[in-house]
């Protein structure tokens, strides 16, 4: 299993559907079933990177903190704060930004996505398997 460098790994977890042509993609639970899934809703955070070829029914191996490889959706740059597109693969976090109507603390909300790893090489695009360092890093910081 190519992986760089420390992590902190979970094996337990059941896929919920054929993972094994998903190595190095966001994963997640499905919030029903409690199983191991690729597919994303938006804005929804990663568990991690799975690191193995899972079958359906099968232990699944997530990498859920420390260095790990990902497949990428779109290009990047390192130390790019990066999250799931809806099949798992790394695409850049868009910054929070303060959404406010009014400018009462009550009425301010910070939207942005939730960052799950940081862009450890450059990505050229669609298809590139990059190395990142997992995460769980809450929501982008807000841009100025």
């Amino acid at each position: 299993m190519a992986v760089l460098g420390p992590g902190v790994d979970i094996g337990f977890l059941k896929a919920g559907e054929d993972l094994s042509a998903l190595q190095y993609r966001f994963v997640t639970l499905n919030t029903i079933t409690g199983l191991v899934k690729c597919s994303m809703d938006d804005g929804q955070p990663a568990l991690g990177i799975q690191l193995d070829k899972a079958a359906l029914g099968k232990a699944v191996q997530i990498r859920v903190v420390g260095c790990a490889k990902l497949a990428m959706a779109e290009t990047c740059d390192p130390m790019d704060l990066l999250m799931p597109n809806d099949v798992g693969r790394g695409i850049v976090a868009d910054t929070a930004f303060v959404n406010s109507t009014d400018p009462s603390p009550s009425d301010l909300s910070v939207q942005g996505d939730y960052v799950n790893a940081i862009a450890l090489a450059p990505s050229t695009g669609s298809g590139d398997i990059i190395e990142v360092l997992v995460v769980h890093g809450g929501i982008a910081p807000v841009t100025p």
